[in-house]
């Protein structure tokens, strides 16, 4: 019988087992991912009038990309991406916001597929073909930008 896995102690316990499993898939990866690239990152579970969800908030140590993830139980996705333009209220140097559906991909999936994001972002954000690779690389979540 296989151990279950340790949750991790920043990452709520879900009711809906979709948002559960995406929690236990982004709790496996945090400390790989603050390692990597992340200053903050916060996870949280939110109850509105729509019902249960998952909220990814991060900010890149490198350009200070703030990264915004949502599912909600239905599968719905939204993925915002918006780095600051230097400056004192210079508004956004990058800004990509899209929505989708996260019912094809399995939560280890759809958390590599944020890492990778953010690896993008981080590296080429102020490229205008970021945002093109963004939607490439999360085609099978039928991304479409905002």
């Amino acid at each position: 019988m296989a151990k279950p896995t340790p949750r991790h102690p920043h990452v709520p316990q879900f009711d809906n087992a979709l948002l559960d499993q995406i929690g236990v898939a982004l709790g496996q990866r945090i400390k790989p991912m603050r390692k990597a690239a992340v200053a903050t990152l916060v996870v949280a579970r939110d109850l509105g009038d729509h019902g249960e969800r998952l909220t990814l908030d991060l900010v890149t140590r490198v350009g200070r990309c703030q990264v915004r993830l949502r599912v909600w139980t239905d599968a719905h996705l939204f993925l915002g991406l918006h780095e600051p333009a230097p400056g004192r209220n210079a508004g956004w140097a990058f800004a990509y916001t899209a929505r989708g559906d996260v019912s094809a991909l399995s939560a280890t999936r759809l958390v590599a597929k944020l890492e990778r994001t953010l690896a993008m972002t981080h590296r080429t954000s102020r490229k205008p073909e970021t945002k093109n690779l963004i939607t490439e690389l999360w085609q099978d979540a039928a991304l479409v930008p905002e």
